[in-house]
C-alpha cells in the first residue's frame, strides 16, 4: 500500500508541446512493501500515476487507456499494473478489500477506480503537514525571540556614557516622528499566508485593524485555510490578497471545507 515517509514528484507528459507537472504523497514504505518486493513492477508504476491522477477522494475515473495517454506510459503496462492491483494480496499491511489496492467504482463498467485506504494516508498526510508547520513556527518564534534580545542589548549599550570625557554618545533620532518598524504580529501573518502580494498594502490593512492580540486566531485560520477547497483549487487562485484577508476580517468567518490531500495532485 501507500507507506510513511518521504514525497516524490511524478512529471506527466500531457503531450509532444506542453507538459504539465503534477503532484502526489508517495509514502516511501510503498518501496518496502510486497508491490516493490514481489511486483509485476507494473503495478508499482501504474499505482503512483494513479496516486497523481486522483481527485481528493481516492477516486480514478478514467479508463485505462485515457490513463496511458495521461502519462505518456504504453497501454499494456498499465493494464498489466491494473489487473496485478486489482488483485488479493495476503501479504499487504492492510486487510481492507482483502490487500487490495485499488477497486472498481462500479461492477457495470470494466474501467474507473477507487483507491483502497486513500483517505486513511490522506489523513496521515495532513497530520504530517501540520506537525511540520508548527516546527517551522516554533524555530521561527525562538530566533525572533533571539533576535530581539540582542536589539535590547546593543539599544543598552549605544546610550553609554565616556567617563573620560563625560560626554554622551548621541544617538540619531528620526525627524518625522513616525516609526517605520512593522508590528510584532505583522512578520508571522506574512511567513504563514500563501499569496505574497502587495505587501505595503497587507501591512497598512493588519496596522489598521489593530489585530496584533489576534494573532494566534489568525495564524490558525490561515492554516486550516491552507488545506482547503477553496484556496488549493487551480494552484491557489482564489486565495484572496492578504490586504484583502484583514480588511475584510476573514478568520472571523466559518471555515470552508478542508481537502485532506490539498496541494498534492
Amino acid at each position: 500500500m501507500l507507506g510513511l515517509g518521504k514525497q516524490h514528484r511524478l512529471t506527466l507528459t500531457v503531450n509532444k508541446r506542453k507538459m504539465a507537472t503534477m503532484y502526489g504523497k508517495v509514502f516511501q514504505s510503498m518501496y518496502d512493501g510486497t508491490l516493490a518486493t514481489i511486483g509485476p513492477w507494473q503495478a508499482l508504476v501504474t499505482f503512483q500515476q494513479m496516486i497523481v491522477l486522483a481527485d481528493k477522494d481516492g477516486v480514478v475515473d478514467m479508463t485505462a487507456n485515457a490513463i496511458s495517454r495521461r502519462t505518456s506510459i504504453p497501454l499494456e503496462i498499465i493494464e498489466t499494473g491494473i489487473a496485478a492491483l486489482t488483485l488479493p494480496d495476503p501479504e499487504s499491511r492492510s486487510d481492507a478489500e482483502e490487500g487490495r489496492r485499488i477497486v472498481l467504482l462500479s461492477d457495470n463498467r470494466s474501467w474507473g477506480w477507487q483507491i483502497v485506504n486513500y483517505a486513511y494516508y490522506s489523513a496521515l498526510r495532513s497530520a504530517e503537514e501540520r506537525r511540520e508547520y508548527m516546527r517551522q513556527a516554533q524555530a521561527e518564534h525562538r530566533a525572533r525571540v533571539k533576535a530581539s534580545k540582542n536589539v535590547m542589548t546593543n539599544s543598552d549599550n549605544a546610550g553609554f556614557v565616556n567617563k573620560s570625557t563625560d560626554v554622551p554618545v548621541s544617538i540619531p533620532v528620526s525627524n518625522t516622528g513616525k516609526s517605520s518598524a512593522q508590528p510584532d504580529g505583522f512578520a508571522r501573518f506574512w511567513q504563514a499566508y500563501p499569496k505574497k502580494v502587495n505587501k505595503a498594502q497587507a501591512l497598512k490593512a493588519f496596522k489598521g485593524q489593530k489585530i496584533n492580540g489576534e494573532i494566534v486566531d489568525i495564524l490558525k485560520d490561515i492554516e486550516n485555510r491552507r488545506a482547503s477547497l477553496d484556496w488549493t483549487k487551480d494552484g491557489g487562485q482564489y486565495v484572496p490578497y492578504p490586504s484583502t484577508y484583514l480588511t475584510n476580517r476573514k478568520w472571523e468567518e466559518a471555515q470552508e471545507s478542508v481537502n485532506p490531500f490539498a496541494g498534492a495532485l
